[in-house]
């Protein structure tokens, strides 16, 4: 897909009118950044790391993040919209669960590269590349030769900025999941009662999954 065709599907599905072939496209689209993102993140703190990675993994991260945001504006409209009048449209269902596995991948790869980053520390706006003083001897050796060790003040000073910034982009990240999560639970939820009911938050269902396993347990155990 050309960047400029990418670039109206992205704008058309910020305004909801994108069909089921071009929701396709824009989840395919997705699929291929994360996908580019994983492989471009095993390089990190390797003796292909450099500035110029980083850098294209920030704008890569950036874009991805972009079209998922595309793209929930455009699911979430029609997701309502079946929930409403249902119409048991197996294709969009199949490319908003598609979706939702490409987000939670993103998150996960997110996540392993921020951890990374934070370990072997290069600053983007002086290009001057520094390692964490916790890194290990053994990690230490499959940097790259021009990143050298830097004090604990040094490393807060060229990293944190960043750190903030992907850390915002994280929250983001997960926001956009758990509004999905929420709208499939309405989605496919019993009719019979109102859907409004069924939002639950992602937390809140974990939380009282664990909470009656522990009922569970404590019942099993003076049977």
């Amino acid at each position: 897909m050309s960047l400029k065709s990418s670039c109206s599907l992205r704008r058309e599905a910020y305004h909801g009118v994108v069909n089921s072939g071009q929701l396709s496209k824009l989840v395919h689209e997705i699929n291929h950044m994360v996908a580019s993102y994983k492989n471009m993140v095993q390089s990190v703190g390797t003796h292909s790391d450099s500035v110029h990675l980083r850098e294209d993994l920030q704008h890569l991260k950036e874009q991805c993040l972009r079209t998922c945001d595309s793209a929930k504006n455009c699911i979430l409209p029609q997701l309502k919209s079946e929930t409403r009048e249902p119409c048991h449209s197996s294709e969009f269902t199949k490319h908003a669960n598609q979706f939702i596995g490409s987000v939670n991948l993103f998150i996960i790869e997110m996540r392993r590269c921020k951890s990374l980053c934070s370990r072997f520390v290069i600053s983007l706006d002086s290009h001057a590349a520094t390692t964490a003083p916790e890194s290990s001897t053994n990690a230490s050796s499959t940097i790259p030769a021009d990143v050298s060790r830097c004090s604990s003040d040094s490393y807060q000073n060229c990293s944190s900025l960043e750190m903030e910034k992907f850390s915002r982009d994280l929250a983001e990240a997960e926001a956009i999941l758990e509004t999905l999560e929420n709208a499939i639970t309405i989605h496919f939820s019993t009719s019979k009662t109102d859907p409004d009911k069924h939002v639950v938050n992602t937390k809140s269902r974990r939380r009282s999954w664990r909470i009656g396993k522990l009922f569970a347990n404590f019942k099993t155990s003076y049977a």
